[in-house]
């Protein structure tokens, strides 16, 4: 006799079709999120660098009008440009740059910091620290954001401080609107099912509707079954 070959075991379990479904969902859900988080980084960091250089240069858009030597190349510029197209273009660089850093920040630390206004400290802190160790010590002097020409170390340091706190402000804010969403899949998954037609029916619901009828269900016990002696 040949032996019969032994198939192999599933070395895991078959996708079940929910998951498909819910995949887009999550995936949605993440994008929401990172566009969030980038813009809320985006605001905080833009408004910081505004303020500082308001104080110390008395005109606020010259750290934008900076960023747009990335794509022009040179020295990071101070103007304006004709119909403030520094400023355009360096808001445009810079609200790319925070929703790149957003991405890191919500695979890293999104879950946690929705849970406690720490969490989301301390991982909006760590992307920020992140982002000026790329941006001083890693990347060429072409793709530095062009702060350093026109504000002080000081100013530097409150404009990363404030795309810490844009982080964090973001992942505290869509914390409510996660948690409905939560609520919302709970109550569908606790749904009781809908009776089909034709199934079977309970014995209570069999009771009521003869009841309903004028009729009584007959019980059948053991008293009532005599031995046939014919």
């Amino acid at each position: 006799m040949q032996r019969q070959r032994k198939r192999p075991a599933r070395r895991y379990l078959p996708e079940l079709p929910g998951d498909r479904q819910d995949r887009p969902r999550h995936r949605r859900r993440l994008i929401g999120r990172v566009l969030l988080s980038g813009a809320f980084a985006a605001a905080a960091s833009a408004a910081a660098a505004a303020l500082c250089s308001r104080v110390e240069n008395r005109h606020a858009e010259r750290p934008l009008n900076a960023i747009a030597h990335i794509y022009d190349g040179g020295a990071p510029p101070a103007r304006d440009g004709r119909n403030r197209r520094n400023t355009f273009v360096g808001l445009g660089l810079h609200t790319g740059a925070s929703l790149w850093w957003a991405a890191f920040f919500e695979g890293l630390f999104g879950r946690r910091a929705r849970r406690g206004t720490r969490q989301a400290l301390l991982g909006g802190a760590t992307v920020a620290a992140m982002a000026y160790v790329v941006d001083y010590h890693i990347v060429g002097r072409r793709f530095r954001p062009g702060f350093e020409a026109h504000l002080s170390r000081r100013s530097l340091l409150a404009i990363y401080a404030a795309l810490a706190a844009g982080f964090a402000a973001a992942a505290r804010s869509s914390r409510l609107h996660h948690h409905e969403i939560e609520d919302g899949d709970e109550r569908g998954e606790r749904r009781p099912a809908e009776p089909r037609p034709g199934g079977a029916v309970a014995p209570e619901q069999r009771r009521q509707r003869l009841a309903a009828l004028g009729g009584e269900p007959r019980h059948v016990g053991h008293s009532n079954l005599q031995p046939d002696h014919r």
